[in-house]
This record gives structure tokens, C-alpha cells and sequence, in this order.
């Protein structure tokens, strides 16, 4: 029975050669796969550590210039000065909002959401920006922040539009009412301070600050195997905080704001004898709103003040 089991023994003569040649192609691919993740990953960390670096220099590029914009070798840039919050807010949210349209982007939620927020600060000017900062601190447990509000009518009962404009710059709410009563001049100053208002102008103008929109962005094309490019970005931008002003600046520009916008109304523009009209007279008087001398006696004041007790007691003052 020997011989006959003999038989059936292989020749393994040359087995271990062959089986490293059904499988090197498949080491090799694998060896090829392990190289192109590798660059691929590396890429994609130099992506996102240029742009963080660009991003840190731009900001401080920004506010090493001037406040006024055209000034200083970063304010030739077109990519990030705007001189308001509304441009600002405006070039922001439309560059995240390109990046959101984009189907390759693994980010178009993150960008959709950054793109609505940019453009929500660029429609409430100054102060709305200002808020908007303050709404991630309000959802810390035990936070002692008061509440904010945005509107100047909830704040300012007044007749006069002036105080609006000098403490909100957004889009809306702009007072476009033209005052002739103190003269012609009065009402040139009134437009010009229109136009001011309603263009978020009034606070990089009276408090010399300057807004600026740093967007950095890096590629790095990725060649791997079988001669195919894989494209790897990375993007960002932020809103610079505004930068304030000094020295000379500082004390006349703010000055110089206000009297325009307070020229335009009728009754600072009378008091300031400004469009050379020196008091009032039958054809005008001081705008007192919704206030009445003669409706001011004991008893309404009495009320009044029963009133503002009323309303500490139940929180609302």
C-alpha cells in the first residue's frame, strides 16, 4: 500500500514563490493605499494650520491699520475691509454662503449657519452685533446677565429721532424724516445724517471704530495612485472686533458725529443756533413727544409712581 499513498504526495517545489507572486500585487496596493491616506492626512493638517495662520494674521493685520479705510498697505485688500458692521456682516455672510452652495463641501451646514448669522449682525448694525455676542453667556446655567434688547424703542421713549441715530446704526428703524424747522442747512445736515444712520455708518464714524472680515482659505492637491488627485481645502472667516480710536481722534470725531446728526433735528438744531436760526418762534416749538405740561399735577404723578412700584414688584422694572 506504500507506493500507492507515494502518489499521492505534491510536489511543493517552488510553492512559496508562487504564493508571494498572487499576493504581492495586493501588498502593494495596500502598501500604496497606506501612503496616499498618509499624504492625504498630512495635507489636510496643513490645510487647516495654514488657514488658522492666516486667519491669526489677518486679524492682526487688521488692527495694526488706521481706523479710516484706504489707509495702510492691509486696506488695499479687498478680501476683508469693510469699513461697517453691515458690510462687514454683508461680505461675511456671503462668503460663507458660497461655501454652503458648494456640494463637495463636507461643511454646508456649518457655513449655512455662519452664513445666517453674519447676515443677522450685518442687519442690526452695532448694537445687534454687540447682543449677539452676549447670546451664548445667557445659556450658562447661573448666569447673572440682564436682558438685552436691540430695539432703541423700547429704550428711548423720546419724540426726537436723534437719540436713535446716535445709538443705533443698523438698517432698520432709521429715522428718514426730514426737519425743515431749523433751516436749510438744518435739513442738509439732516439728510447727510440720514444717510449716516440708515449705512451703519454712525459707529465707525462717531466712535472711530472699523470692522473688518478676515477670510483665509488652502489647497493642496493630493496625488495618489493610479495618477488621481484628491483635492483637500479648508476655509474660515470671523468678523474683527472693531478697534477704537485715540488721540485727537478720539476727542473731535465723536463731537463732530454727533453735531451733524443733532444739527438735522429741529429742536437741538435751534438750540445750537445752527442754520442761523437763534431761538424759537410761533412757527416753532420744542417736539416734547407724548409729554404734556398741563397734564402734570398731583394726582397723575401719584398714579405714576403707583404705577413704577407695580411694575418693580412684578419683575418688569
Amino acid at each position: 500500500m506504500r507506493p500507492l499513498f507515494i502518489g499521492f504526495q505534491r510536489d511543493e517545489d517552488g510553492a512559496a514563490l508562487t504564493e508571494m507572486v498572487m499576493t504581492l500585487p495586493i501588498w502593494i496596493l495596500m502598501l500604496g493605499g497606506i501612503i496616499s491616506l498618509g499624504r492625504l492626512g498630512m495635507n489636510t493638517t496643513s490645510n487647516q494650520l495654514d488657514v488658522q495662520t492666516g486667519l491669526w494674521d489677518g486679524v492682526f493685520e487688521v488692527s495694526a491699520t488706521d481706523d479710516s479705510p484706504g489707509s495702510g498697505d492691509s486696506s488695499s485688500d479687498p478680501q476683508w475691509v469693510h469699513f461697517t458692521p453691515i458690510s462687514g456682516g454683508a461680505a461675511a455672510a456671503y462668503e460663507s454662503g458660497t461655501l454652503a452652495g458648494m456640494s463637495q463641501n463636507p461643511n454646508q451646514i456649518i457655513d449655512g449657519v455662519n452664513s445666517a448669522t453674519m447676515g443677522a449682525m450685518a442687519v442690526t448694525g452695532t448694537l445687534g452685533e454687540s447682543y449677539g455676542r452676549t447670546l451664548p453667556l445667557q445659556v450658562v446655567p447661573g448666569h447673572t446677565m440682564p436682558d438685552v434688547t436691540t430695539d432703541p424703542d423700547d429704550v428711548l421713549q423720546v419724540g426726537s429721532p436723534y437719540p436713535k441715530k446716535v445709538t443705533y446704526d443698523g438698517v432698520l428703524n432709521s429715522s428718514t424724516d426730514y426737519n425743515t424747522g431749523g433751516g436749510w442747512l438744518s435739513t442738509v445736515t439732516n439728510a447727510i445724517g440720514n444717510v449716516v444712520a440708515s449705512a451703519g455708518m454712525v459707529g465707525s464714524l462717531g466712535a472711530g471704530i472699523r470692522y473688518g472680515e478676515v477670510y483665509t482659505e488652502s489647497n493642496y492637491d493630493t496625488d495618489v495612485m493610479f495618477n488621481v488627485t484628491i483635492p483637500a481645502s479648508a476655509h474660515a472667516n470671523i468678523l474683527v472686533a472693531p478697534k477704537p480710536m485715540t488721540g485727537n481722534d478720539a476727542k473731535w470725531r465723536p463731537f463732530l458725529m454727533n453735531r451733524l446728526l443733532a444739527g438735522g433735528e429741529e429742536n437741538y438744531s435751534k438750540m445750537m443756533r445752527f442754520g442761523g436760526d437763534p431761538s424759537w418762534d410761533a412757527e416753532g416749538s420744542p417736539d416734547t413727544g407724548d409729554f404734556d405740561a398741563d397734564e402734570l399735577d398731583a394726582d397723575t404723578i401719584n398714579d405714576k409712581a403707583d404705577e413704577i412700584k407695580e411694575q418693580n414688584a412684578e419683575g418688569g422694572g
